[in-house]
């Protein structure tokens, strides 16, 4: 993930924490997981998601603590993203 602006982020990964801190603008945080990671952010705008070098599309999330979960159906083959 990477900030566009400071923000504070919470992430856990496969339920253990992971990450619980702030990013500045332009700082970026890698996080590896076998299932799931979620990602809370009072400013999820803020964030740009990647998942194994692939942006991610996540569903719209709003307000403070909002929260966003990444499972592996949410990778999308390369010959399906070329399209």
């Amino acid at each position: 993930m990477q900030a566009s602006r400071p923000v504070d982020v919470t992430v856990m990964a496969d339920g253990a924490a992971a990450f619980s801190g702030k990013l500045d603008a332009d700082q970026s945080k890698q996080v590896e997981a076998r299932d799931t990671i979620e990602i809370s952010s009072g400013d999820p705008e803020a964030l740009t998601l990647s998942l194994n070098g692939q942006p991610v599309h996540a569903p719209a999330a709003a307000g403070p603590n909002a929260k966003v979960t990444l499972t592996r159906s949410d990778l999308q083959p390369a010959a399906e993203a070329a399209h």
